[in-house]
């Protein structure tokens, strides 16, 4: 048996402009909304906690292109507040 909820969105602008945007592409906003959560689930699932895996990854690969296997010494703290006070010499 179908499952049906029904969504305030608050804004009839929103929901105006999501109708038209799915009659240009031929679909319904049902199509749309359930698209979107579908969306919505997998990205959750890719991690278990709320981001995807790609986006945990792409940091990564930019640091190691940057660093390479280098670990740098020190505190992230003391290395933000060092950038931090020569931004501020600049000024």
């Amino acid at each position: 048996m179908p499952t049906r909820f029904n969504v305030d969105l608050r804004d009839e602008s929103l929901y105006k402009a999501i109708k038209l945007r799915a009659v240009e592409e031929g679909t319904t906003v049902r199509e749309v909304v359930i698209s979107a959560l579908r969306q919505w689930l997998h990205s959750r699932a890719e991690t278990g906690k709320g981001i995807s895996r790609t986006a945990v990854q792409r940091p990564n690969e930019v640091r190691r292109r940057v660093f390479g296997d280098r670990v740098l010494s020190g505190s992230s703290v003391n290395l933000i507040r060092e950038a931090r006070e020569e931004r501020l010499t600049r000024l």
